[in-house]
């Protein structure tokens, strides 16, 4: 086959039909080439935020042992001083509950270690139904429907934990942001108002979150407003206590229980929206304090 050395010049109008095909395709490929590349670019962003999110989730849990191990440490010095008493560097240098918060410094992340009794705040599974409703109207909710619906969602919830496990119900925190129902900006809400490990309903008139004399007590607004205000002036006696609360039904704390609730805080760059925390439920046995529960809250 011969190539004709004389083509047959175009139709008058047919070449800029061609030209302007060839410049489509090319303006096709060059849209899928920036998709692409934007695409590549957002994965390879959220491939640094996922290491950014797990090494922090590494460090927190981490931190969370590091302080179990700093807590016991603590306890057996203090036994030890009793036959020789601790110097002044040395007393220092121990973490004591009740005197937190402290700083830690851990695996290039810097913390702040906080850590109350934890008796002060309810397990998750001793919540009935009204209280959870009440607790997720105190959280912000206000679509009626919407709070009795997740309510009956964490009930449920539990009640199938029982059924395939046993038990009390919920085993830890984690398994509350696993319910399909409940929005997670509810459930950053929730970590902070109740635990999973201690089996306890109380609160202490001092120290529990106001909120939760709502929830657990049925306080109206002007009821919650009168203890804020009492409280602020100094501690409330236990007879002062039953004045403030009135015809409330919620049970009060009368001693410290042999469960301590930690929260440890990642330092942010300043001007950061939410900082990644991890909540640690200790509880005290045979003179040491042994890890039952942590859950990382991540923005």
């Amino acid at each position: 086959m011969k190539l004709n050395p004389h083509p047959r010049p175009l139709p008058q109008g047919e070449g800029g039909y061609i030209l302007l095909f060839v410049l489509g395709v090319l303006a096709v490929v060059a849209v899928l080439a920036l998709g692409m590349s934007s695409t590549l670019r957002l994965d390879a962003q959220r491939t640094v935020q996922d290491k950014d999110r797990l090494q922090e989730e590494y460090a927190l849990k981490g931190m969370a042992h590091y302080t179990v191990a700093r807590l016991n440490v603590g306890l057996q010095a203090q036994r030890q001083a009793a036959t020789r008493p601790l110097e002044a560097a040395e007393r220092r240098a121990l973490w004591v509950a009740e005197e937190s918060p402290y700083t830690l410094e851990f695996a290039g992340f810097s913390a702040t270690v906080q850590m109350e009794d934890a008796g002060i705040i309810p397990d998750a599974n001793r919540l009935d139904e009204a209280e959870w409703q009440r607790l997720f109207s105190a959280l912000g909710e206000k679509d009626s429907k919407l709070i009795a619906a997740y309510a009956k969602a964490v009930l449920l919830t539990k009640q199938s934990i029982v059924m395939n496990q046993g038990g009390m119900g919920f085993t830890s925190l984690h398994e509350l942001r696993h319910i399909p129902a409940l929005p997670q900006h509810l459930v950053r809400g929730v970590h902070d108002h109740v635990l999973v490990g201690t089996q306890l309903k109380q609160l202490e008139i001092n120290r529990s979150p106001l909120l939760l004399f709502r929830v657990l007590g049925g306080l109206d607004e002007a009821q919650v407003k009168a203890l804020q205000s009492t409280r602020s002036r100094g501690a409330i006696a236990s007879a002062d206590a039953t004045r403030l609360l009135g015809n409330s039904t919620v049970p009060l704390m009368t001693q410290k229980s042999s469960f301590l609730r930690v929260r440890i805080t990642l330092k942010t760059p300043q001007g950061a929206d939410y900082a990644p925390v991890a909540v640690v439920l200790l509880k005290m046995e045979n003179n040491a304090y042994k890890l039952l529960d942590q859950f990382i809250v991540q923005p």
